[in-house]
């Protein structure tokens, strides 16, 4: 039985790992908030007066659809190896829902959110100081996290960091890109919320329009990935398989004899039927207890090197899909295999197996 509970162990555990995996896959897939982008809208606020891009955030933050903007100028600023693309984290109302990886947004002039990317590049970390010079002067800014960037002409998401506004003014004289990063509510058509805002803030200003917000596909990296989980589930649920048939197949024979005997003082064919299909259900509900949480804990290890690979926030993938799937096609796949070996060990002649005796 050794090589069967090692079989269904490592067979259940690499099928929930696989699917897992999977989904941590497929999340990414589809929600942009993986790679760091919460905001569904952009408007463009290069208006020469001061005034009128207060107008137009207002307009904006009060529609109802609308969850949080953000006052958004960005440049370029110049980093020892680097060239990262700082934005203003300045909200309007409620606050953009910016990913953060690791520690938090600045909160005083002398402090900076990294992208991953770039904290990488320049070899620091959160609590480190990075020295940055932008077109008025430089400054040494404390990193007190790391958080994705909004996608802008100038940078990915990845490649940038957060300031405050009375931060960005003392690197600055101007910004390069002004622009209100919108943050739409869960329910809300994006579309339908863009033309009624564009409707709204051309009465403030005819410069101004809102559109959909810059979108890169992060996701060619995880395209390639994208079937190998789901067949890896595959081949190793036939692994299982064949490693719990193939022992329910040897004990029938190896136990012909004391299965005889039995038979021989009262025990029924269903009856007998019955004790092969338990032994196949005890194997498989053991390989269920032992590997399930070990498939969960590999599956989840793996998506977050995958995640960290991808530099893609890592969120923990549901388990409860993998094991919807695993564990009523594990028990029937139990009850499956037992069939013919049952049937077989209710079926052989008593006769000849107690011909010795």
């Amino acid at each position: 039985m050794r090589p069967a509970l090692l079989g269904a162990v490592a067979g259940i555990a690499g099928t929930v790992a696989a699917l897992t995996l999977a989904a941590g896959v497929g999340d990414a897939e589809t929600t942009p908030a993986r790679y760091g982008q919460v905001h569904a809208l952009e408007a463009a606020l290069d208006v020469d007066d001061d005034g009128t891009a207060g107008r137009v955030l207002a307009v904006l933050a009060a529609d109802p659809a609308v969850a949080a903007v953000n006052d958004s100028r960005s440049a370029v600023a110049q980093a020892r190896g680097a060239s990262p693309a700082v934005y203003t984290f300045q909200p309007v109302g409620a606050p953009l829902p910016v990913v953060v990886d690791e520690g938090r947004l600045p909160a005083a002039p002398d402090e900076i959110a990294l992208g991953p990317y770039v904290a990488q590049v320049l070899g620091v970390a959160v609590g480190d100081t990075v020295e940055l010079t932008g077109t008025r002067a430089a400054g040494r800014l404390t990193v007190t996290g790391l958080a994705f960037l909004p996608e802008g002409p100038a940078n990915y998401n990845v490649d940038g960091g957060w300031v405050t506004g009375a931060g960005f003014d003392a690197l600055f004289d101007a910004a390069s890109f002004h622009l209100a990063h919108i943050a739409v509510r869960d329910g809300a058509d994006p579309a339908a919320v863009a033309r009624r805002l564009d409707r709204a803030v051309h009465a403030v200003s005819e410069d101004v329009s809102v559109h959909a917000a810059l979108r890169r596909d992060h996701s060619v990296e995880l395209l390639v990935i994208r079937d190998l989980p789901l067949h890896l589930a595959l081949f190793l649920g036939v692994l299982a398989l064949a490693a719990v048939g193939h022992a329910l197949s040897v004990a029938v024979r190896r136990r012909r004899h004391d299965l005889a005997v039995l038979r021989a003082t009262g025990l029924t064919g269903p009856q007998c039927r019955g004790a092969v299909v338990t032994q196949s259900v005890v194997i498989v509900l053991a390989g269920l207890a032992v590997g399930a949480p070990l498939g969960v804990a590999a599956g989840r290890s793996l998506w977050r090197y995958v995640s960290e690979t991808a530099v893609t926030h890592y969120v923990p993938p549901p388990v409860l899909p993998a094991l919807v799937v695993v564990v009523p096609a594990a028990l029937l796949a139990a009850v499956a295999l037992a069939a013919w070996p049952a049937r077989r060990a209710a079926s052989f002649p008593v006769w000849q197996a107690l011909r010795a005796e």
